[in-house]
This record gives structure tokens, C-alpha cells and sequence, in this order.
């Protein structure tokens, strides 16, 4: 009877519907993504964007907000880049009285995830920020950073 159970088990969480999910890859359209930036306005990823930066972790997104904050405001949109960060994981508590409001002092756009299947597709790499390049609607890379200065080679 153990030994059925494990099997039931093995063969359940191995079924498409506990499986990672696969993500974009190089030669892959970017998919059309829609966000709220910090302030809650929809914001549409443009189809001329160039890159995409995705902050899934609290270590990297010091590292990711220590540089823009470095730069001038509009660096993100001369650029056409796009900062992704993930807030998903974290207790809305939290979100709403500390995170929300430190981010709203921010002059440039941050697009919040508010769950993860919205961006089940960007690939991610621990401790690390998911750089997304694209060229004609297509990525023509994918990269991972973890520092100031990896980040500032990006652009």
C-alpha cells in the first residue's frame, strides 16, 4: 500500500500541472505584459522596448535600486527598458505600509507583480537580476546580474 502511494505521489508532482513552467527563451517574441507601476497605472511594455529587468529577490533589488536611483529619471525610458520587480512573495502587510510607499518616491516606474503566474515565463537565476534584451519584438538574449556594475554594462 506505502509503495502505491509513493508512486501515486512520484507520478502526480511530476505532471505537467506541478512542472516548472517553461520559460522564454532567445528567439522568442516577448510576450504583450501589462503591470501597474507603483502607483497603480496600467503600464503596457512597449513594442519598441529594448531591454527588460527583472527583480525577483530583496538582495538584488537593493543592488537594482541603488543604481537607478544613481541615474537620471528618465534613464528607464531613454533607454526603453523596463524595471520588473517582483513582489509576489511578500506579505501584503508588508507591501502595503513599507514597500509601496518607499517605492512611490522613486521617479521612475517600477512594475509590480502582484503574482507570480504574471511573469511565470521570465527566466530567473538566484541572487541574480534577469536581463531581457529584445530586438524586433524578439529576445536576442537573456542574462543574469548581480552587481552595480554588471548592471551599468546592461546600458
Amino acid at each position: 500500500m506505502l509503495q502505491r502511494m509513493i508512486i501515486i505521489g512520484a507520478l502526480l508532482f511530476s505532471s505537467p500541472a506541478f512542472a516548472e513552467p517553461e520559460r522564454a527563451k532567445v528567439g522568442d517574441a516577448l510576450p504583450t505584459v501589462t503591470l501597474s507601476n507603483q502607483h497603480g497605472k496600467a503600464v503596457v511594455i512597449a513594442d519598441d522596448v529594448k531591454t527588460v529587468l527583472y527583480v525577483g529577490e530583496m538582495s538584488v533589488s537593493k543592488v537594482a535600486s541603488a543604481f537607478f536611483n544613481e541615474q537620471e529619471a528618465d534613464f528607464l525610458t531613454k533607454h526603453q527598458a523596463y524595471y520588473i520587480a517582483d513582489i509576489s512573495g511578500m506579505p501584503s502587510i508588508i507591501t502595503k505600509m513599507f514597500a509601496i510607499p518607499k517605492m512611490k518616491k522613486r521617479p521612475y516606474d517600477i512594475l509590480l507583480v502582484k503574482e507570480e503566474k504574471d511573469v511565470a515565463l521570465i527566466p530567473r537565476k538566484e541572487d541574480s537580476m534577469t536581463v531581457i534584451k529584445v530586438k524586433e519584438g524578439l529576445i536576442s538574449s537573456v542574462d543574469y546580474v548581480k552587481t552595480g556594475e554588471e548592471l551599468a554594462k546592461v546600458f
